[in-house]
């Protein structure tokens, strides 16, 4: 069982992240969104690595090396731990 002054830390800890998160990081996501290229008012932005471009070029030249290509078929399912219908989720 948890003591009183873990309970009490971890929600100190848990408001902080979720005031730091809103309010604080903004400012460094848009600068990170801005040098990827990612703001809606600016141009993609392409990062030049000619040790990464090598390598893939080089992969690409050997890809009968190490590659096949196959048909698979895929079957998906989902369990429905809910037990609600699917259609009264979508309204």
């Amino acid at each position: 069982m948890r003591s009183p002054a873990g309970v009490l830390s971890d929600a100190t800890k848990s408001v902080s992240r979720a005031y730091i998160n809103n309010f604080q990081d903004k400012a460094k996501q848009v600068a990170i969104d801005m040098f990827l290229g990612n703001l809606s008012n600016q141009r993609p932005v392409t990062i030049f690595d000619p040790v990464h471009d090598s390598v893939r070029a080089a992969l690409e030249q050997r890809l009968s090396e190490y590659s096949t290509t196959k048909q698979a078929t895929i079957f998906i399912g989902t369990w429905n731990v809910t037990g609600r219908d699917w259609m009264s989720a979508l309204q």
